[in-house]
């Protein structure tokens, strides 16, 4: 089974450990579903309630992580290597933001 996490009253999501299982019936008891169902759900994606009232009462398996994208950076005229977003044309050739004034001149 996947990894468990509840969300605390200050919204960050927290692997939930050893007391997984007690969310878990707390969440079918809460919203009258299968253990089935209640995995199949989580499986998908979704976060379920695990008790009323409180907005943070949820549940979800923890998502697999994101990919770093690849950061593609250039060589500017001034010496520095900087991301290409943030390379800028100054009078003497591109430079980086700290030496963008010095290269305008």
């Amino acid at each position: 089974m996947q990894n468990v996490q509840h969300q605390t009253e200050t919204g960050r999501w927290v692997d939930c450990g050893d007391g997984a299982e007690e969310y878990l019936l707390a969440c079918e008891t809460h919203t009258n579903r299968t253990r089935d169902n209640v995995l199949a759900e989580l499986e998908s994606g979704k976060t379920l309630r695990h008790r009323g009232g409180d907005w943070y009462a949820k549940i979800r398996f923890e998502p697999a992580p994101q990919p770093q994208r690849a950061v593609e950076t250039v060589l500017c005229d001034c010496g520095h290597s900087v991301e290409r977003g943030m390379s800028m044309r100054a009078s003497r050739g591109t430079a980086c933001p700290d030496c963008y004034d010095r290269m305008s001149e």
